[in-house]
């Protein structure tokens, strides 16, 4: 029975998987190199870590850039609210992108009407039906 590796051996061994294979060697040939079982077991232990850590880097970047979008929007929104249409427009697409990088905001085509309806009875008063 193989013995139990420590988080710091398998973070290594991860480690030079992955540098194994940037240098050209197969999942076969990094699997016999670090004593994984197969092939397969050393794309499982590697791939998934190299995807989480690209997520975060990601994730990362996004805020920096909705940062980026916060600052831009403090520079041209005084200006929207006095009627500038060039910084209402300005302000729209910065509004677009922020959309875009956060996912979400926008209501789906398929749900716009149900949307509409429950705002609709929603805001009716108490006691009164439509």
């Amino acid at each position: 029975m193989a013995r139990r590796r420590t988080k710091e051996e398998l973070i290594e061994r991860r480690t030079k998987a992955t540098q194994y294979r940037a240098a050209g060697m197969t999942w076969e040939q990094v699997a016999n190199k670090l004593d994984y079982a197969n092939k397969s077991a050393a794309w499982k232990d590697v791939v998934p870590h190299l995807q989480a850590e690209h997520n975060e880097a990601v994730e990362h970047l996004r805020v920096i850039e909705l940062e980026r979008l916060d600052q831009l929007t403090k520079g041209v929104f005084p200006k929207a609210l006095k009627g500038d249409t060039k910084a209402v427009d300005a302000v729209l697409k910065i509004m677009a992108r922020r959309a875009r990088y956060i996912g979400g905001l926008e209501v789906p085509e398929e749900h716009k009407g149900l949307l509409k309806v429950r705002l609709t009875v929603g805001l009716m008063p108490p006691g009164r039906r439509h």
